[in-house]
């Protein structure tokens, strides 16, 4: 369901800038010169508020820098983090409770890839 929710809200916000998305719930096999966003909670505990992290990894190819060099795609980051901290800054969702962390940027191993890892804190009110 928190998953579902921070999907629904990330596709919906890249889906009105005009980008369409594949969301997962796990690390996909999937060609890594493509676009691609995997959601997955990190922590979790229990009580009268249970409080949990989020990572929303969104995976952008690096580009040719012109000499064949593969490059981060700094402008396309820039674009997909400025969409991610529009659609996840602050989010209220009937009884959860989503805030943006931090967002930082990290080269994936073994790819030619940069990926923007949206840390998420978020608070579920137990009835």
């Amino acid at each position: 369901m928190r998953s579902f929710i921070i999907a629904s809200e990330l596709g919906q916000q890249f889906k009105d800038a005009g980008e369409t998305y594949r969301v997962f719930n796990y690390a996909p096999n999937i060609d890594p010169t493509k676009e691609y966003i995997v959601i997955s909670v990190l922590t979790g505990q229990n009580g009268q508020f249970q409080t949990n992290v989020l990572n929303v990894n969104i995976y952008v190819p690096d580009i040719n820098d012109g000499s064949g060099k593969k490059v981060q795609n700094v402008s396309r980051i820039r674009t997909l983090s400025d969409l991610a901290n529009d659609a996840l800054n602050e989010v209220i969702a009937g009884e959860y409770r989503f805030r943006l962390r931090k967002m930082p940027i990290f080269k994936v191993a073994d790819f030619k890839q940069h990926a923007i890892n949206c840390s998420i804190f978020f608070e579920i009110l137990n009835p």
